[in-house]
């Protein structure tokens, strides 16, 4: 049998332990809960509130036109400015236009954007720090903005590897704000049009191919050069790949123009198409990056330019004519791989309408007049500076002949989206 004082020190320790346990317990359930609630607090700063119609969107208020602006001076060049009119006959021009406005200095032609009220412009660089026209660009993780810069365009494309265009790293090293440090990591190509940064290296469209460029003993230029896709048409230089964007799902997403284009890869051969969103998974080895794969997801009904997603991984996209807003749905190969089961597979305009709203009449197109003719870009704001009901629900699309940059406004409509340009 065992003594009672051992049994009661056995009881004692039994006791303290229990005492211990709950006070543990309490203790962590007290703490879970702290936890969560600063989890809550915490997601709550980053879920976008419940979404309200598109009617219902605060609208910002504009700043007003700056007064503090130097007059426009012009200059005669003679008769060899096209004026289109809207007519019912295409290429219908009226008077000939023989002035032209002279260029600014870029800080004085930054005074003359107009922006909501709150917000500003900055001032990274200007064509005094490049070679050529920027036309296309991305930011990495250091804060670095990588610009491909062509001479080439629109109507000097040359063979592969003899082009005059670049890519070139701008760096702020001081953190002003400005550029001061400029790398030229590539050279050779021509009409570089996308670029997506990829295993220490970058995928970049050049003209007719595809390319993966690296820097391999960390000089800052590209010494290593690997052709991942040939195939590209190039008949309209308007018409060709742009947009590179690295997917949710691992995949490069890219927009083709509507060039006719048969996509060649070490994985295979595509049979073929032309306007609309793409992509592509990269394998191969770490040293020698291969594509494995090519799918075309939608068509857009002309000629395409602009690609972006939310957060959630959801595809929307701009043509160039008319069509400045497409919610990009269930993938082609879904209807597909079902005989007989083909629906409308061209993706068709959410946008209440293609027009646009500029704050000047001096505003030349060659047709859909008063609209997006050059439509660019679909790019949602996923960040957290600017207010909550943009975070993925606002998209920017350049209407570069109306000199503006539309906001459009993205709302459930069903399965679908449908979406308004309240303002620029």
């Amino acid at each position: 049998s065992t003594p009672p004082n051992e049994l009661l020190s056995f009881s004692l320790k039994v006791h303290i332990m229990t005492a211990r346990t709950v006070i543990l317990s309490v203790a962590t359930a007290l703490l879970l809960a702290l936890s969560s609630k600063a989890l809550a607090d915490d997601l709550n700063a980053f879920i976008p509130p419940s979404v309200a119609p598109i009617e219902q969107f605060p609208v910002p208020e504009m700043a007003e036109p700056s007064a503090d602006v130097a007059p426009f001076e012009y200059e005669d060049v003679g008769p060899k400015i096209p004026n289109y009119l809207p007519n019912q006959q295409w290429g219908t021009q009226g008077d000939i236009i023989t002035k032209m406005q002279k260029p600014l200095p870029p800080e004085e032609s930054v005074k003359h954007y107009i922006v909501p009220k709150n917000f500003h412009l900055e001032l990274f660089l200007d064509e005094s720090d490049l070679q050529g026209k920027p036309i296309s660009m991305n930011w990495d993780e250091r804060g670095r903005l990588w610009i491909s810069e062509t001479v080439d365009y629109p109507n000097e494309l040359m063979p592969p590897s003899e082009g005059r265009d670049r890519v070139r790293i701008c760096e702020d090293t001081d953190q002003d704000g400005r550029a001061d440090k400029f790398t030229i990591f590539a050279e050779d190509l021509s009409i570089p049009t996308g670029i997506e940064f990829c295993r220490d290296g970058i995928v970049i469209q050049a003209g007719v191919e595809t390319l993966f460029l690296r820097d391999t003993d960390g000089d800052g230029k590209a010494d290593q050069r690997e052709v991942l896709i040939t195939g590209w048409a190039m008949n309209d230089t308007h018409g060709g790949v742009s947009n590179f964007q690295y997917g949710l799902d691992n995949r490069y997403w890219a927009m083709q123009g509507y060039n006719d284009s048969k996509p060649q890869y070490a994985g295979g051969e595509h049979p073929g198409f032309r306007q609309g969103p793409w992509n592509f998974t990269i394998g191969g080895s770490p040293a020698h990056p291969e594509v494995t794969n090519v799918e075309f997801i939608r068509s857009t009904n002309n000629n395409s330019w602009g690609l972006g997603s939310s957060e959630e991984g959801l595809v929307f996209a701009s043509t160039a004519n008319g069509v400045p807003s497409v919610f990009v749905p269930i993938p082609n190969r879904y209807y597909e791989s079902v005989r007989g089961w083909t629906p409308q597979l061209v993706a068709e305009s959410i946008s209440r309408d293609h027009l646009f709203d500029p704050i000047t009449e001096n505003v030349r197109q060659v047709d859909w007049h008063g609209g997006y003719t050059a439509g660019a870009g679909h790019a949602l704001y996923t960040a957290r500076t600017y207010p909550k009901s943009w975070w993925n629900r606002v998209a920017f699309v350049c209407g570069p002949t109306g000199h503006l940059v539309g906001t459009y406004v993205l709302e459930r409509d069903g399965a679908n989206y449908r979406s308004d340009n309240p303002f620029n």
